[in-house]
């Protein structure tokens, strides 16, 4: 008997994976035509996605016999199979529902790859391969939909390949693609995957246990990223957004190795923020024209059901991750916000009263402490560019959109503050209840703009430009001139309780040369707050007048007396880090911004900081202090002030002491 074969589940899509990638990073068109071919031919598999063709009871029979009669297998010559690969045919087939003929090609690829993967043996490296192709599949459909023409980005590849792959993956959308993903990514179970492989003996050791792990990890990743970059940048209509939302609401997210969500959920998440973003409106000049034909407003039927699935008036529906549900509340709060100002041709119809109902909800479920300790934990979100982008559109959309409610979380923060300082007054513990939405805004806006690996420098849409004068501001683009204020009137009368939140706020809104210049012209004039230079080192100058003692003649400090720290709480300890670290940072971002912090004269900061370092002070407090001090000491001409400074007050012992039981300085700390 002779049986032709078909290919295996790995070699065919890690080529189409290296021919896709090589296509859209080329402008050379002249990979279109092999593109087209090979498109073409894996196109069943993209519309079946991951569906192994099923086990065959006719295979099996043929396979079977051929341990006694022998086979021939694509033109081959006869020969007879082994009991053992036969067996293990038998099994990855049951394991995987997989028709035979194809196990049997995988083991043959195995067979070839051992060499590159020693101490496993053919059929453990044959499930390696087995994930490892379905990950090219996805990888390479995941691809070809970020090379689409859309709303926000383009490609490198030649306008023929661009307009022939939009033109593919149109029609596979037009096929119920994203429902398929979302459905496919719904019954992948790694629980359940990895007790299928123990039960079938199919696990070796760690390092293979850790490869198979990470290959179906990233096969979810990647089918969840085709959701999202498909949402980002053409949109998702009606049906597979439900399923989106009904996948999110059953959803538990897992923390990944940051602590906060996993990338998978994350992902999701924010492909349901790209559906329900409108800022395209302000983006682009044809934002009007654009917006008009997205499913969020070309559907009729779209903006009602998304507010019956939300609006606490309408469902009483659970969420297995309330913050999830409150994320999407306070999104879809701030769209209908900017629909109201948009032209009245792609304005829905009887829903803006709804807006002041879903921002509350979201509020009461903690949206902020949701965005600050868990979302924005996860480090993908500051490597991809337009996750950043579009969490930062959102928060500046409701600063600005929403002042009234910011000013209803300002009152709630003060009195907040009033009942807890009346609790410690009475050395109570405060209820646990406060209001502390404000702060933890503060604080999301703080993480969310303190690591720009990316170099996208957003904070400085809160900064009005560089040599504008005050009294012309109205120069400035009005989301700046809002964005601007929101800083300058958050600092106005501050309790004690908000002052570390807010100064990480200001802190990583400086985290640009052009930022920093501003914000340190900002706390040099700003005269009418405490938040100011004056005011910070006038602090730091009475915390040291408080620690100072005056040094025995000896030159020796081995008899010296340490006292402890007089007469400061745990806040204001970390009111002092907070201070640093905005000194810190205006100094690592902006040279002449350090310099003029050096050079002024009341402040003198290298003697006054390392004075401090020579008191008793706490540990974390000290670091503060060296690592500011390290900031300052970039520019040439104070690193050598410092440098005499450090030899003079011997933090650095550079004198030979007549104690020999121990060494000086910062070394014993």
């Amino acid at each position: 008997m002779e049986v032709t074969t078909n290919e295996d589940l790995w070699t065919p899509f890690k080529e189409l994976q290296s021919l896709v990638e090589r296509a859209v990073s080329s402008e050379d068109d002249s990979i279109l035509d092999p593109l087209q071919k090979a498109l073409q031919k894996h196109k069943q598999n993209f519309l079946t996605l991951l569906k192994n063709p099923p086990k065959n009871g006719k295979a099996r029979e043929e396979l079977a016999k051929a341990t006694t009669e022998g086979i021939r297998l694509g033109g081959l010559a006869h020969q007879v199979l082994p009991q053992e690969l036969v067996d293990e045919i038998t099994i990855i087939s049951d394991m995987y529902n997989l028709n035979e003929y194809m196990v049997l090609d995988l083991l043959t690829t195995a067979q070839q790859q051992m060499p590159y993967h020693p101490g496993l043996t053919r059929g453990l490296v044959a499930v390696l391969l087995y994930y490892d192709g379905r990950k090219a599949l996805v990888t390479a459909l995941r691809i070809l939909l970020q090379a689409r023409h859309g709303l926000l980005w383009t490609v490198e590849a030649a306008p023929e390949i661009t307009h022939y792959v939009t033109a593919y993956t149109k029609d596979l959308l037009d096929n119920d693609l994203i429902m398929k993903v979302l459905g496919v990514l719904a019954s992948l179970d790694l629980a359940k995957e990895m007790e299928l492989l123990q039960n079938n003996r199919a696990l070796g050791g760690p390092r293979h246990h850790h490869q198979v792990v990470q290959l179906y990890q990233d096969i979810r990743q990647q089918l969840a990223d085709i959701v999202y970059l498909t949402a980002a940048q053409n949109g998702l209509a009606k049906e597979p957004t439900d399923r989106l939302i009904e996948q999110l609401r059953v959803s538990k997210p897992q923390a990944d190795s940051s602590g906060g969500i996993d990338g998978v959920t994350l992902a999701l998440q924010m492909a349901l923020l790209y559906v329900l973003d409108v800022g395209i409106l302000q983006r682009r000049e044809d934002g009007e024209e654009l917006l008009e034909k997205m499913p969020l407003i070309s559907d009729p039927r779209f903006m009602p059901g998304l507010l019956k699935e939300f609006s606490p008036r309408s469902t009483d529906k659970a969420w297995e991750c309330e913050g999830l549900k409150a994320l999407t509340q306070l999104t879809l709060a701030v769209t209908l916000t900017s629909l109201r100002v948009a032209p009245p041709n792609i304005q829905p119809q009887g829903v803006y009263e709804e807006d002041e109902i879903l921002i509350d909800s979201a509020i009461n479920l903690k949206v902020f402490q949701f965005l600050n300790n868990t979302f924005l934990l996860n480090d993908t979100i500051y490597k991809e560019e337009f996750y950043l982008r579009r969490l930062h559109n959102l928060l500046t959309d409701f600063i600005i959109q929403m002042p009234l409610k910011l000013k209803e979380l300002r009152n709630k923060a003060e009195d907040a503050a009033k009942t807890y300082n009346a609790y410690m007054q009475e050395g109570l513990d405060p209820p646990s209840n406060l209001s502390r939405s404000l702060e933890q805004l503060w604080l999301s806006l703080s993480r969310l703009y303190g690591n720009d690996p990316l170099g996208l420098e957003l904070e400085l849409d809160y900064w009005p430009g560089e040599g504008v004068p005050q009294t012309y501001a109205y120069r400035t683009p009005p989301r700046q001139v809002s964005l601007c204020k929101f800083v300058r009137q958050s600092a106005e009368a501050l309790p004690p309780t908000l002052f570390v939140p807010y100064m990480k706020m200001l802190a990583s809104l400086v985290s640009c040369q052009s930022a920093a210049r501003q914000a340190f012209n900002l706390l040099k004039a700003n005269k009418q707050s405490n938040i100011t230079w004056d005011h910070f080192f006038n602090s730091l100058n009475r915390y040291y007048t408080s620690l100072r003692q005056e040094l025995p003649p000896m030159t020796d400090t081995m008899y010296r007396h340490r006292n402890f720290p007089k007469g400061i709480t745990p806040l204001e300890i970390q009111g002092l880090q907070a201070v640093l670290a905005l000194i810190r940072t205006v100094a690592e971002h902006d040279p002449v911004s350090r310099l003029a912090l050096c050079e002024n004269a009341s402040w003198a900061p290298l003697s006054l900081l390392l004075g401090l370092v020579t008191c008793s002070v706490q540990i974390n407090l000290k670091a503060e202090l060296l690592l500011t001090l390290a900031a300052l000491a970039q520019s040439p001409a104070t690193a050598a002030t410092l440098w005499h400074n450090l030899e003079a007050s011997q933090i650095l012992a550079t004198v030979p002491s007549t104690n020999s039981y121990q060494p000086r300085g910062i070394q014993t700390e």
